[in-house]
């Protein structure tokens, strides 16, 4: 099974195990975390809506929320807020990023080291991050 695959039947377990246990979702609610998921990967930081992504989810805003607090208080979201205080922090959106976009960026940081260190000699000195089952 690839590094990938691994991550994408974590998070899916995540989802469907864990979530739906913990916060007593049903399973059509739960496909909405996995667009919410899909989204959030595709999308630059910073250019989410609670608003727009109930809209097209067919969900409310608040409800689109929730779903983001869930998957952040389960590490597959991490929610970067602004450094700003007062007026202007209050203009500027909260910054998502996916548990699949984070592992995307380590792995091509990690096959540009493995490159670097192969062209130097020193690829014997390089580890593969752990990872969990």
């Amino acid at each position: 099974m690839s590094y990938y695959e691994k991550i994408l039947n974590t998070i899916s377990k995540t989802i469907t195990e864990d979530i739906a246990q913990f916060y007593s979702l049903r399973t059509t609610n739960l496909k909405h975390l996995s667009k919410i998921l899909n989204y959030l990967a595709t999308t630059p930081p910073g250019n989410i809506s609670t608003y727009n992504l109930g809209k097209n989810l067919t969900i409310n805003d608040k409800t689109a929320s929730n779903y983001l607090t869930m998957l952040q208080e389960t590490g597959l979201v991490t929610i970067i807020y602004p450094a700003e205080t007062g007026n202007a922090g209050l203009r500027k959106p909260e910054k998502f990023f996916s548990i699949i976009l984070i592992c995307i960026m380590q792995y091509r940081a990690n096959k540009q080291a493995k490159r670097l260190l192969a062209r130097s000699g020193n690829l014997h000195s390089f580890k593969q991050p752990a990872t969990q089952t």
